[in-house]
């Protein structure tokens, strides 16, 4: 209730810009559309089958991955009067299709437009959550999606587009050949006000401690314990690589299955983000392989379920005591609260009861955080995820953020039992990023 009525302070001025830049780019998207598809608006569907004819490659959809690949293929058009009129064209259809698609993805997105429009007296953005929105308990958003707010670029990056956007240089619109545009920009639009700073503090790979304690994987929670590379960790065990040998390139790989893989993600999951899909599926069943302590939890919670739905009788997995409830299954987790899930056991796999049991414990140290915070008097403004941030005179800076860091680390006593130190990473500036 108070971080709403309290809200975000926002930058009107760049969210002007950023909003008029935008409306420039929407203009520019439909002349391209219209000269390639001949509507200002196409389907999916139209774009693929042009892509197709045209393209170069084949393309199964229009995920960020596909276009992507299609954006970093690099065409020269040839001279037309020393070219075949086929040569010729095809090179400009080419282009084409990749100008439209390159501004596709940032004009499908309207949250700029809504942030301009909702900002309320004194310049903030109050009301933005929606408590208990979820079926873990987690908050959703009312309006604008500050849990969806796109996260690519690094404080430089930000700082010069944030330049840009103020000068309405028209160059920041440009989209590179990952396939990232500038609507991460909008975070920056979140700032700190006169004599503060925005403190950032983020609970570190906080799902993944708890799971690998829930699920008893100690090999993780003495990596955890020891505050050792997990990534590192998980790609040294993948390759059969020793842990000073592992390459950036493995570690990434890694990085990929711990945050995919844990709730019974499949190959697609790396595909998706770049993985050869025979390397994908290595990696898939390398990592259930050194999970054994995971996968096995996916099976055990979905047995307790089925037999507690079918028998109607409570049943327990690890502490977690799954119970009959009017609408369905009843779960008490190891904080105290209860969750519940109406689905029948063949409409759910252990895999996602595992996530939504962990989901709920984390937020409940989430919210255990921003209780205690609150009562210590800090001024917490938003929070996305797993991270707080708060606005926090610069004099009292270092006494605040020691402060927050104590609070949140020991937040994790709310679930019963859990062996797995919880860390925070901890960023300021002037605005959010």
């Amino acid at each position: 209730v108070r971080i709403n009525a309290r809200g975000g302070l926002i930058d009107r001025t760049f969210v002007h810009c950023y909003s008029a830049l935008l409306t420039l780019l929407e203009d520019i998207y439909r002349g391209y559309c219209c000269a390639t598809f001949g509507t200002p608006e196409p389907k999916a569907l139209e774009i693929l089958a042009y892509v197709n004819r045209f393209g170069a490659i084949l393309m199964k959809s229009l995920t960020r991955t596909e276009v992507a690949r299609l954006l970093a293929i690099k065409v020269n058009v040839p001279e037309n009067s020393t070219a075949t009129a086929k040569a010729y064209e095809k090179a400009r259809r080419f282009i084409d299709v990749q100008n439209a698609l390159m501004w596709r993805d940032l004009t499908a997105d309207r949250t700029y437009v809504k942030v301009e429009t909702a900002v309320l007296e004194n310049e903030r953005l109050r009301g933005a959550y929606h408590y208990n929105g979820t079926q873990t308990g987690r908050w959703t958003s009312l309006n604008i999606n500050l849990h969806n707010l796109a996260k690519d670029g690094n404080l430089e990056e930000c700082r010069d587009g944030r330049a840009k956007v103020l000068a309405r240089d028209t160059d920041v619109l440009e989209v590179d050949s990952k396939g990232k545009g500038r609507l991460w920009l909008l975070r920056t639009a979140f700032i700190a006000p006169k004599g503060s700073k925005l403190v950032m503090m983020d609970f570190r790979q906080i799902e993944a401690r708890i799971l690998a304690w829930f699920a008893g994987e100690e090999w993780k929670v003495e990596a955890f314990r020891e505050r050792r590379d997990i990534y590192k960790e998980t790609a040294s065990k993948l390759f059969g690589t020793p842990l000073d040998r592992v390459t950036n390139e493995q570690r990434k790989c890694g990085k990929l299955a711990e945050l995919g893989l844990g709730y019974g993600g499949s190959a697609k999951v790396l595909i998706d983000r770049g993985v050869n899909s025979s390397v994908a599926t290595r990696i898939v069943a390398g990592w259930r392989n050194i999970n054994e302590g995971i996968v096995a939890m996916w099976e055990r919670l979905h047995k307790a379920y089925t037999y507690t739905y079918t028998q109607r009788r409570d049943s327990s997995v690890n502490g977690v005591l799954l119970s009959v409830h009017q609408n369905g299954i009843a779960i008490k987790l190891l904080t105290g609260r209860t969750i519940v899930c109406t689905e029948e056991p063949n409409k759910v796999t252990g895999a996602t009861l595992t996530a939504r049991v962990i989901s709920a414990m984390a937020r409940d140290v989430l919210a255990t955080a921003l209780v205690r915070l609150s009562r210590e008097g800090i001024k917490v403004v938003m929070h996305q995820h797993d991270e707080v941030v708060a606005e926090v005179e610069e004099a009292k800076l270092e006494e605040v953020i020691a402060k927050m860091q104590e609070v949140m680390v020991a937040s994790a006593e709310v679930v019963q039992g859990l062996a797995t130190p919880l860390e925070v990473s901890v960023k300021v500036n002037d605005f959010y990023y």
